[in-house]
């Protein structure tokens, strides 16, 4: 069973009258269905399938709100330590650890530990890093980019002779 939604996007993108909406189809799920879900794939690993014949989506996690807020953290430690404002990062870094719930993907739960480290790190050796953090921002950058969502969305068309 399906649901169609109509999303109004004129305005947003600057669209024309005749294309001002967006279709978007909501699938109930049903038994019969087989819905793929991998949680630590790299950059060397792909699915694909046909966007326009097929339903798809996507979901949050549990977990997820708790790395955003620890990518917040980290990334506004990495600004005070480019700004060499010890008192805002050991402010930061020092902040409560949060409660995670028990059930985290892999690849999630090794993002979220290795954020807490890196905050731990921030605040015990704040004066190690503002002589030279740029390894400690190098690993930064590393698990931040590693949270960011990564989609690619290609059309083929094929013309036969």
């Amino acid at each position: 069973q399906q649901l169609r939604l109509m999303i109004n996007v004129k305005d947003v993108f600057g669209r024309n009258k005749d294309s001002g909406r967006n279709d978007i189809w909501s699938f109930l799920y049903d038994d019969k269905q087989q819905w793929y879900f991998k949680s630590d794939m790299n950059n060397n690993e792909a699915l694909v399938f046909d966007t326009l014949g097929m339903c798809h989506g996507a979901a949050t996690l549990e977990g997820e709100k708790q790395a955003e807020e620890y990518f917040v953290r980290l990334s506004k430690c990495v600004e005070a330590l480019n700004a060499n404002d010890e008192t805002a990062i050991k402010s930061i870094a020092t902040q409560e650890k949060l409660k995670l719930p028990e059930k985290l993907t892999p690849g999630l739960r090794l993002a979220i530990v290795k954020m807490e480290s890196l905050l731990d790190q921030a605040a015990h050796d704040t004066q190690a890093l503002l002589k030279d953090g740029s390894v400690w921002k190098e690993e930064v950058d590393k698990v931040l980019k590693s949270l960011i969502r990564k989609s690619i969305e290609l059309r083929a068309v094929g013309i036969i002779f």
